[in-house]
């Protein structure tokens, strides 16, 4: 199922961009988007490796991990449900 992507509010920050504090003068004070910045490093990461003929430090087994967690809240607002995410076969420990 597609969700519907609505226009941002008035006066939302720009796509990639996070507010990070509210200056003295009231005005948001801007940085690049965590979330943005990461994936970009994680993606330049996969296709240096690949491009140089090495497996990148994760592989498909991760990403498709890494997007059950990142689709479960999506599947929730969409059903109304909560949504259970499997822990992964190989269990890692930090």
């Amino acid at each position: 199922m597609t969700l519907p992507l609505a226009p941002p509010p008035v006066g939302a920050p720009p796509v990639g961009v996070a507010v990070v504090g509210i200056g003295a003068d009231g005005r948001a004070a801007m940085a690049p988007d965590a979330g943005q910045v990461a994936a970009a490093a994680s993606l330049r990461h996969v296709a240096d490796a690949v491009l140089a003929g090495e497996r990148p430090d994760d592989g498909i087994a991760e990403a498709r991990e890494s997007l059950a967690v990142i689709d479960a809240p999506y599947r929730s607002a969409a059903t109304g449900d909560v949504v259970a995410v499997e822990a992964p076969e190989n269990e890692r420990t930090l």
